[in-house]
């Protein structure tokens, strides 16, 4: 249990925390000390912002805005992909936007690969399928990305419950902002 911890000007009390061994944030050439949880993040707004290298941590406040974010034990965000519209996890800790077996029919011919997938506590291989390019329209904003993951064993769910068809990485905004506003359940990408 934390006292208290402050963040972007906002301070809690009395917040439960898990304590994990520092090998399983080691990641290479990365290490982490410490990372924050959805307990903490709904209660507040962060802009990241890819372009400057910051994070600006803000208060929410009540926004007349689309709701395209909910929470099932794993934010989940509304988009649309080639005309379709789904629910796709977002892990803010996550690199690169991947989708699991689900969408293998969506997509046309794609190479074969093995790729290696990391998370607090290893790593493991994967069988995958690339996907060479793709646009994924977030609200407003059409994102493209390229070389895509398509995982052949995995499904997304934190709950168990409800199913995603791929988890959203932070490659949704390089070289631009993306705000998520767990409050007013809004995320963009400008």
């Amino acid at each position: 249990m934390i006292d208290s911890i402050s963040i972007g000007g906002s301070k809690f009390t009395n917040k439960l925390c898990m304590v994990i061994p520092d090998s399983a944030l080691d990641f290479g050439e990365v290490k982490i000390y410490g990372t924050i949880g959805w307990e903490l993040i709904k209660h507040l707004k962060w802009a990241f912002d890819f372009t400057e290298g910051k994070v600006y941590v803000s208060s929410p406040k009540n926004e007349n805005v689309f709701r395209n974010m909910a929470y099932d034990s794993y934010p989940l965000v509304r988009v649309s992909i080639n005309g379709k519209q789904m629910n796709m996890g977002l892990d803010t800790g996550a690199t690169a936007t991947m989708f699991g077996k689900a969408m293998m029919n969506n997509f046309g011919e794609m190479a074969r690969t093995t790729i290696k997938t990391g998370a607090a506590g290893g790593y493991r291989e994967n069988d995958s399928f690339i996907i060479p390019e793709l646009e994924i329209n977030i609200g407003e904003r059409s994102v493209n990305l390229i070389n895509l993951n398509l995982l052949t064993e995995n499904e997304h769910s934190k709950s168990g419950f409800f199913i995603t068809p791929g988890v959203l990485g932070i490659d949704i905004a390089r070289r631009n902002v993306l705000t998520v506003d767990y409050f007013n359940r809004h995320l963009s990408v400008r």
